[in-house]
């Protein structure tokens, strides 16, 4: 099995595999800013390639027990990269106040004078609703509770709240309207 890996940007990272059925690869991926661990084994399967299910997350400042958790219930944040590209994990859209919320992804970049454009999105099959999610209201505001943001790579996050507001145009533009920095006690 061959195991192809490409960093796209400073949340993203691409996987390539190629291989037989049956063939498995084990791999861990390392954040030196949380100095933390992820424990990953991906099996090819006749119908397609697929995670096992359990995810081994060691904690950092000293926890010598690791937790196992099942993959389908990590919540993944929000994050804001150093080079200001925004992540959206989940969007819950409620297009008529009241009713069912349609759930998406976004990824939106910085542009000028605390805006931020949609540069992708898409939906969102399966959601953890113990999970954090952003929020976009029937009069497109968009409300982050917690995000993370990397000032540079390297450096502790900090954590985050936003307030956007759509801006009318040619393109899916939001403002930020108000934001602050979450202190931990």
């Amino acid at each position: 099995m061959t195991l192809e890996t490409d960093f796209i940007d400073g949340n993203t990272l691409k996987i390539g595999l190629s291989g037989r059925v049956g063939d498995e690869a084990a791999f861990t991926l390392t954040d030196a800013t949380l100095g933390g661990e992820r424990h990953f084994t991906i099996k090819i399967t006749a119908d397609a390639v697929e995670p096992t299910t359990d995810v081994m997350i060691i904690k950092p400042m000293g926890v010598s027990t690791p937790e196992v958790v099942n993959v389908s219930e990590v919540c993944e944040p929000i994050t804001l990269s150093s080079e200001l590209k925004l992540h959206i994990p989940v969007l819950k859209f409620t297009p008529i106040p009241n009713q069912t919320s349609i759930i998406y992804w976004a990824d939106l970049k910085y542009t000028d004078n605390l805006q931020f454009e949609v540069i992708e999105f898409g939906p969102v099959e399966k959601v953890i609703e113990t999970c954090e999610s952003a929020t976009l209201s029937s009069e497109f505001n968009l409300r982050i509770p917690t995000l993370q943001y990397t000032p540079s790579p390297g450096k502790t996050p900090w954590t985050m709240q936003a307030d956007l507001k759509f801006i009318a145009g040619g393109s899916l533009l939001f403002e930020v309207i108000k934001y602050s920095l979450i202190v931990s006690q």
